[in-house]
């Protein structure tokens, strides 16, 4: 019944083609047939509703289209076709609102929630909000999304409170288990380069991308984290395949740490694997 009355308020009033209508009558069938809680029927709800919505702002008024998204809100595209209109009237308030509510009807879904926060530091930022756009922004950071890195440095905190806050974000990140690449970046943003080469040290494999930011001041300890890493991955090589991917690596290490130490490594591991003749054979061809 209230698909009809929907129906007659769009379509009756304003004569449009009984081939429109016959269309929307159809939508609304499916939508009773998917008329289900699983999320796959509420995705495929939303994208019929999505076409209902294509219809009415073809056929009617910006109030009728409006109506229609605000009855929908629950569904995310509606949720954010209804906070880009206001962004674009500049009803920030608005915003924060849908934003805010979205957080707490679509909190099984970290994306969404992403979405909605960042549609709500826009409205901060646009409100000059600078306490809550910074606490937005700062959980984006530390949540592993460099780009708001800047914006906090140069725009969000004035120069002398920045190396407390830079302090405070490290420490952050120095507790985790497993450091977001976002801390690497500040590190070669900063030139930290102690913290990077304690960084690398922890994570040896890192040293094949981290190395120009090391090698002018730590060049041995490069050359030593350097060699541990292809040591280790030799002694995990059990195949002719892994014994070339080994030998690669001693190719990159080479241009970096010299042909001299690389041929010394060369003859290291060809005495520690005397007994594989595949690895031998390898290990001989990039000498």
């Amino acid at each position: 019944m209230a698909g009809n009355i929907m129906m007659v308020k769009v379509f009756g009033i304003s004569g449009r083609s009984i081939t429109t209508v016959i269309l929307w009558r159809s939508l609304e069938q499916v939508l009773i047939l998917w008329g289900c809680d699983s999320w796959n029927s509420k995705y495929e709800i939303e994208r019929v509703k999505l076409l209902q919505l294509n219809l009415i702002e073809q056929f009617e008024d910006e109030d009728t289209a409006f109506a229609f998204i605000y009855d929908n809100i629950k569904y995310p595209k509606f949720r954010e076709r209804a906070i880009l209109y206001h962004l674009d009237k500049e009803n920030y308030n608005q915003v924060i609102e849908l934003c805010e509510e979205g957080e707490n009807t679509d909190d099984r879904y970290q994306g969404l929630i992403s979405k909605w926060k960042k549609y709500r530091a826009e409205a901060y930022e646009a409100l000059e909000d600078t306490e809550k756009e910074r606490e937005l922004k700062m959980e984006f950071l530390l949540g592993g999304e460099f780009e708001y890195y800047q914006d906090l440095k140069h725009h969000l905190y004035e120069a002398d409170e920045w190396e407390k806050v830079l302090g405070e974000i490290l420490s952050t990140f120095e507790k985790q288990r497993h450091p977001d690449s976002a801390y690497v970046e500040i590190l070669k943003e900063e030139k930290l380069y102690d913290r990077l080469l304690n960084y690398t040290n922890q994570r040896p494999s890192e040293i094949q991308t981290l190395f120009p930011y090391l090698i002018e001041d730590y060049f041995d300890e490069v050359n030593k984290i350097y060699q541990q890493f292809i040591k280790t991955e030799a002694e995990r090589a059990t195949d002719r395949k892994k014994y070339k991917k080994v030998c690669k690596l001693i190719k990159s290490y080479k241009k970096v740490c010299s042909e001299i130490n690389a041929h010394k490594l060369i003859s290291e591991l060809e005495k520690e694997y005397e007994r594989r003749p595949a690895f031998i054979d390898e290990l001989e061809k990039i000498k």
